[in-house]
């Protein structure tokens, strides 16, 4: 459990930096960077027809998110900002990544609150897959980071949903073991069993 719980940090922290490098990438913030890793394994992807360029700028490659904005003349207002889509999974993986590192591994007695990050990390997936989908039936351009990104993520999906049914089958026993003294605490059955010993005497 806790080598599982390792696994899913560190795909976590993987899926932070890949995440966040292409965030600087996408959003033009680091033009300069081209003799790093992040362009050197993106013109080796060339070879196999990825293209980290095109991805950027494809449809779909940024949100249109409403964020408040304060103006003098206008005062706060709500305007749409364009960010990357690799921000929204950074966001992703640095929620879940936090959530494993300060509130841990999840327990079978979990209240509902802590099935936060298996709900989230399931649409996470889905999202995964389906954009792995587009990008092996060129739909959408190829990106070799963001396949290492969406690896990372289905790697903390599985270790998280591994981490959850462990803890769900922990609590099994205990359950059952509850409800034995339970049964065998009950008055009523209590006193047909002392009517039937002192028949059988």
């Amino acid at each position: 459990s806790r080598i599982v719980w390792l696994v899913a940090v560190v795909a976590g922290a993987v899926g932070m930096w890949v995440s966040g490098t292409l965030v600087k990438h996408d959003a033009g913030i680091w033009p300069v960077a081209r003799d790093g890793l992040f362009a050197r394994v993106c013109r080796a992807s060339e070879a196999i027809g990825a293209d980290c360029a095109a991805s950027a700028k494809a449809r779909g490659a940024t949100l249109a998110a409403p964020l408040p904005w304060y103006s003098p003349c206008e005062g706060l207002t709500l305007r749409r900002v364009h960010l990357p889509l690799s921000f929204l999974g950074l966001s992703y993986f640095v929620l879940l990544t936090t959530w494993l590192l300060v509130v841990g591994r999840p327990r079978g007695d979990d209240g509902r609150w802590r099935l936060l990050p298996r709900w989230v990390a399931f649409f996470g997936g889905a999202a995964a897959v389906t954009l792995l989908v587009l990008m092996a039936a060129r739909v959408q351009p190829r990106c070799i980071w963001c396949v290492f990104a969406h690896i990372a993520n289905l790697l903390l999906v599985v270790a998280l949903a591994w981490l959850h049914a462990t803890a769900e089958r922990s609590l099994r026993p205990a359950q059952s073991v509850d409800r034995g003294f339970a049964q065998v605490a009950n008055p009523a059955r209590f006193r047909l069993a002392v009517v039937a010993v002192g028949f059988s005497v």
